[in-house]
């Protein structure tokens, strides 16, 4: 994922990852990220290139 980031020209600022809710397959894990983008449009594209990777988003309150 960081690595697609990184083609995508998307600054990672912070990471953090978690396997104790029991909401997650064993084979699974949740990553939180704070990513700095070059506005609205790179922001869009960024997310919607994840997603087409088979990544899931959500918004955590009051990040854009």
């Amino acid at each position: 994922m960081i690595s697609q980031l990184a083609e995508l020209r998307a600054n990672v600022l912070e990471v953090q990852h978690g396997r104790t809710t029991t909401s997650l397959r064993v084979s699974e894990v949740l990553i939180a990220l704070t990513v700095e983008t070059e506005g609205q449009e790179h922001s869009a594209r960024v997310q919607q290139s994840l997603i087409n990777r088979g990544y899931h988003r959500e918004r955590k309150p009051g990040a854009s």
